[in-house]
């Protein structure tokens, strides 16, 4: 009689012990929820000249340096020259 008790018990513990996981395994939630994404960005200024002097450079000083500024020498006029706020040819 003391052994079939122990069974019955040990029997109904594994009963329980599966109702809970499987009850646990269908509450827990199969995919992530989806992310949120901007619907619309800021919007940019459009620049209206080179940057540090708000004008295209023309005469003496014809380079939209990389730097923003106008001038005629090789730090204006070459490598990083912005053609757009430039006379036009004068970036090499």
């Amino acid at each position: 009689m003391v052994m079939s008790k122990t069974i019955a018990i040990f029997l109904v513990s594994m009963i329980i012990v599966t109702y809970y996981i499987a009850f646990s395994a269908a509450q827990t939630p199969t995919s992530a929820a989806p992310v949120a994404t901007p619907t619309s960005a800021a919007p940019v200024a459009t620049p209206t000249g080179c940057p540090m002097v708000g004008h295209n450079c023309t005469g003496t000083t014809p380079c939209c340096s990389f730097f923003g500024t106008c001038g005629s020498g090789s730090v204006e006029c070459g490598p990083g020259c912005i053609p757009e706020f430039s006379e036009f040819g004068a970036c090499s």
